[in-house]
């Protein structure tokens, strides 16, 4: 009798240990999980058109022909129209009205629009905006000729308050996350009101009518 009650006693140990294990593999499997669901819940921030100033949809391009922009124009000098050189940003040539003829067309209000000569259409959206607060900037570009996206262009953004004030500097870096899909960031603002972003595209080539050089910029609300 004391032989086979050793024997429960011995199935039970074994019956517990077993338990043990599973309970312990179920309590990794929970922290994993629990990890996991923690990982997942850092990512970058999501993007929106909350900083948009909205207004009046631009109508530049209309009634205008496509331009096709010409990889073999991008280093052709003699295609550059005269006064084009964008080796400094010259933020006074950005505001709004600008008279034909200008550098660069008006600011546009809005989240989308065709660039200053008609080659893409661009769209955008940001982090949260605010006062001293790191934004990144998601924008898709796409030609408007046939709609496909302008892909390896190295976006980058100017930003100012006006002629006088610019954005601070930061570490801003641009990264093509799908064929003509981009995020430029992070950059700041250092004070409230309606900031110029202008986003320049195929920025090494020269800003000649048909080059893949392109810039459009709008309005941001920062608060």
């Amino acid at each position: 009798m004391a032989a086979f009650g050793s024997i429960i006693i011995k199935t039970m140990n074994a019956s517990a240990v077993r338990l043990g294990i599973l309970s312990s593999v179920a309590t990794c499997a929970l922290v994993v999980a629990c990890s996991s669901s923690k990982t997942d819940s850092t990512t970058t921030p999501s993007t929106s058109t909350a900083a948009a100033v909205a207004g009046p949809q631009n109508t530049r391009c209309n009634g205008k022909p496509v331009v096709v922009a010409s990889a073999a124009k991008c280093h052709d000098e003699s295609a550059a129209d005269a006064g084009h050189t964008h080796d400094e940003p010259d933020a006074a040539e950005a505001d709004a009205g600008a008279p034909a003829g200008d550098e660069y067309g008006e600011t546009i209000y809005n989240s989308e629009g065709d660039d200053d000569e008609c080659k893409y259409h661009v769209k955008w959206e940001s982090t949260p905006v605010a006062v001293n607060t790191d934004v990144t900037f998601s924008i898709v570009a796409t030609n408007r000729n046939d709609s496909s996206p302008v892909a390896a262009a190295e976006p980058y953004a100017e930003i100012f308050l006006d002629e006088t004030h610019p954005a601070p500097n930061t570490p801003s870096k641009t990264t093509e996350t799908s064929p003509g899909h981009y995020t430029i960031g992070p950059v700041r603002f250092d004070a409230p009101g309606k900031w110029n972003v202008r986003f320049h595209f195929h920025a090494d080539c020269v800003d000649g009518e048909d080059s893949p050089h392109g810039h459009i910029a709008f309005f941001v609300n920062v608060q």
